[in-house]
């Protein structure tokens, strides 16, 4: 999951930089070439400072793991505008422009606006796709310019159309967040797998909600799942996590974090990633299933995991994993992201 921090004065060039680097992996073939190759990032850098600086805009820099992959400009008219959404490539696809439409519809309903719109280049045919998914309906087009990169499609987004597993708890906004951008998405960095396999590691015997109430409590604690620092724990931070009051203090799964990292770079060692690792089990498919809580795919990662040493690792929670890396995609089918409906 991808941190939106309000992007301060200063900040421009790190976005400008952001645009150009996604403007020349998007674009290519649809903005003339001297707009990608000369990109004028002192115009960019003044038009970005003025929305940074001004109330009736919000910026905000994607980041993962304190690393600049993106941003997102709003505009706080009626309706609200979407103003931009990029991401690097490698960040795509992952769930977090899902999470980004999650933060807009906040912003929605603290301005008690019940929809909210974007411009989409009608030949950037991954976005519109994207925004299609996400509830878009096209209500205005602006084509047939002089110059195609000029032509536009004008999307509205409403605000409380979504409907979701029945699982959701509906008044939880952390629940809602990771129903909506994580759960069922595919996810393929080795850092969040990490995180991910460590949380679900605490579940046992719990409710997700719990380890979820508690996540940010969890990264603070430890030290944000950097996994070279959690591999190398000693008996003093063992102590330590057993006396932080916002986390799950159990000293078994205390211990069993600690070894289970240790193996999983272990695997990255053999391997090359852990990613690499799963794939040998998942393949480049996802799985299309709801209703289990193991399968044959889960009791043979989780009896791999055993053999090579990691603990909380049983098939129930081995399947609760991959559904929360998006190997498997268990919405349901009257959830708005059942992929039936893709």
């Amino acid at each position: 999951m991808a941190d939106f921090i309000p992007a301060l004065p200063g900040d421009e060039y790190t976005v400008g930089r952001l645009r150009q680097q996604c403007w020349a992996a998007t674009y290519r073939g649809i903005y003339p070439d001297a707009m990608i190759d000369h990109f004028d990032y002192a115009g960019h850098a003044e038009r970005d400072r003025t929305h940074i600086t001004d109330s009736r805009y919000r910026v905000y820099l994607i980041a993962d793991s304190n690393q600049p992959i993106g941003y997102m400009t709003l505009q706080l008219d009626t309706p609200l505008l979407l103003h931009s959404l990029y991401l690097l490539p490698a960040w795509q696809r992952c769930g977090i422009g899902r999470q980004a439409f999650a933060l807009v519809r906040q912003l929605c309903a603290e301005h008690s606006q019940e929809a909210f719109i974007c411009h989409c280049q009608p030949e950037n045919h991954d976005a519109l796709a994207f925004y299609r998914r996400m509830g878009g309906v096209i209500i205005a087009q602006d084509i047939g310019n002089a110059e195609p990169f000029m032509n536009s499609v004008t999307l509205r987004f409403p605000v409380d159309a979504v409907r979701r597993c029945r699982w959701c708890n509906p008044n939880n906004p952390r629940y809602i967040a990771y129903h909506d951008t994580e759960w069922g998405v595919p996810c393929h960095n080795d850092h969040r797998l990490f995180e991910m396999l460590i949380l679900e590691g605490f579940q046992a015997g719990l409710s997700w909600e719990c380890v979820l109430n508690k996540r940010s409590a969890f990264r603070e604690a430890f030290d944000g799942f950097d996994l070279e620092k959690v591999m190398a724990y000693g008996e003093d931070k063992v102590a330590k996590l057993l006396n932080n009051t916002g986390i799950i203090r159990n000293r078994l799964k205390v211990r069993a974090a600690i070894r289970n990292a240790q193996v999983f770079h272990q695997i990255q060692q053999e391997f090359g990633s852990f990613n690499a690792y799963l794939r040998t089990f998942t393949g480049d498919h996802v799985i299309i299933e709801h209703d289990k809580t193991s399968s044959e795919l889960s009791d043979r990662l989780s009896r791999d995991l055993h053999r090579r040493g990691m603990r909380f690792v049983g098939t129930t929670i081995i399947y609760a994993y991959l559904q929360s890396i998006g190997a498997i995609n268990s919405h349901e089918p009257d959830c708005d992201l059942y992929q039936g409906k893709r």
